[in-house]
Formats: C-alpha cells, structure tokens, sequence
C-alpha cells in the first residue's frame, strides 16, 4: 500500500525498520496507514501529526553497524512502538530538532550510546548522555547539514523553505529531491559534522581514530578515512574557516523561532 498523504484523512504509520539515519525512506517501506478519525480521542497525538519531527529507532543492538538511528519525520505520519519521537514539538525550533538528529546520528554520539544500551534504545538512556556545547557555527554546520541529508522528498519543501528560504546552491536543479544523492557527496557532508562534533567532545586525533575504528564501516567503507580528513582540516582551518568552506549556507541564520501553525504547509 503506497503511503498516504497527510491530507487525505489517512496517516503513515513508521516502525522502527521504516528509516534509517537521515531517512524516512529506507529499504522497508511503510506497510500501513491509521485514520485521522481513529484518532480522535488522542488530540495531542493528532496535532503532534501536523509538525517536523526528530525520531528515532528505538530497537538496536550495540553489535549493529550504527546503534543511533535518527530521521526527521515529515508531517503526516505516526509512529509504532519501535519509534521514540518528539512529544512536544510546537514548543522548540525546528532547527534544534535538526541538530539533534544530527548530533545522534554522529560516530562520537553513537560510540558513547553503544556503551549504555544492549537492545532498547528507550528515552532514560538517551537522557543520560553527554551532550556537547557546539559553537555557533558548528551549530549552523550540523543543522544545515541534517536538513540537507533528511530533504529526501517533496514532504520535506516546507521545512526547507522555513530554514533556508529561497536560498538553494546545490549542484542539481533548484528544488531537485533528495537533496543530496550521491553517497560520497552525503558522506562528504555527515564527515564534516562528525568532525565539528566529536571536536566539540573534546577529542583529539588519537581518539577520534580509535573511536571509529569500533564502527564496522561496512555500508560505506572510505567513512572512516572521511571523517579523520575532515577532522584534519578543521584542526588546520579553524572553527570559522572550517565551517565557511564545508556548510554552503553558512551565513544563514538558524531560524529559532517555533513552528507556527502546521509545519506542513
């Protein structure tokens, strides 16, 4: 059954094996929809519907490839039990649930998740982890970075629009989804908001090294080497520099102000 879209009374309903890092699309497809109707007696539930939200897998192994597995759902959707996802999200910016998504999507974020959990990854875990104080421009970097990996599709132009307005310098056609295609090029950017991250954690190239090398890298072998460069030009460019060259939008202020009204609009 193909997804429904939110307008149509119908919405798509994700488990956890429905995404993946960046992604809402992933090689299991969602399978089943729920009535808005049916829903009624949960209005929370239901205008949470209406919003952009950070998710993420809640059923992982520490022997996985990656244990944190986040998305940034598009409006429309609910999720299963095998989901953990944002309660509250008309009270937050999106751009910090963008950099959230991206914060746990990074090596640094996962190595220090891998050794808390064995199975679940439940929200007391996730609120027990060190998380970094990023600098302005790491933040901005991390940001754009997560919403140009997570604009997969045509259900994600509104957030789009909202961070970034009608800035667009990307290599393919204005408004082209996904954003990025390529895995180099995806991995290009995720390698430059690891390094501002796990910079931000307080490691040093010794370290950092060590720490990827307990990722299997088997998806994307040249991630490791990737990573380490990144780590290296920012060590040698600097914060601002580093930042200016590898974040296209750089000069584009987050936007921190709460969604008004639906996100999906």
């Amino acid at each position: 059954m193909p997804p429904a879209g939110p307008g149509d009374g119908q919405l798509v309903l994700h488990e956890g094996k429905t995404i993946h890092q960046f992604s809402d699309r992933w090689e299991t497809r969602p399978r089943y929809v729920v009535r808005a109707a049916d829903l009624s007696g949960k209005s929370t539930t239901l205008i949470n519907t209406r919003h952009y939200r950070a998710a993420c897998r809640e059923i992982a192994r520490s022997t996985d490839e990656r244990t944190a597995i986040a998305a940034m759902l598009p409006p429309g959707v609910v999720c299963g039990h095998t989901i953990t996802v944002e309660r509250r999200p008309a009270t937050r910016p999106n751009a910090a649930a963008l950099l959230l998504v991206g914060l746990m999507n990074s090596f640094p974020f996962d190595w220090f998740l891998r050794q808390r959990t064995a199975v679940h990854v439940s929200l007391y875990i996730l609120a027990e982890l060190p998380v970094p104080t990023l600098p302005a421009p790491a933040q901005r970097l991390v940001a754009h970075g997560a919403l140009r990996m997570c604009c997969n599709h045509a259900g994600y132009a509104a957030l789009w629009r909202e961070q970034l307005g009608a800035a667009w310098r990307e290599p393919s056609p204005e408004r082209t989804w996904p954003v990025i295609t390529p895995a180099a090029e995806r991995w290009r950017v995720r390698a430059a908001m690891d390094a501002v991250i796990a910079s931000a954690y307080g490691l040093g190239r010794s370290q950092y090294g060590r720490l990827l090398e307990g990722f299997s890298h088997r998806s994307y072998p040249p991630s490791r080497a990737l990573c380490l460069a990144a780590f290296d030009a920012l060590a040698g460019q600097g914060l601002e520099a580093f930042c200016r060259d590898s974040d296209p939008y750089h000069d584009q202020p987050l936007v921190l102000a709460p969604p008004s009204g639906s996100s999906g609009g």
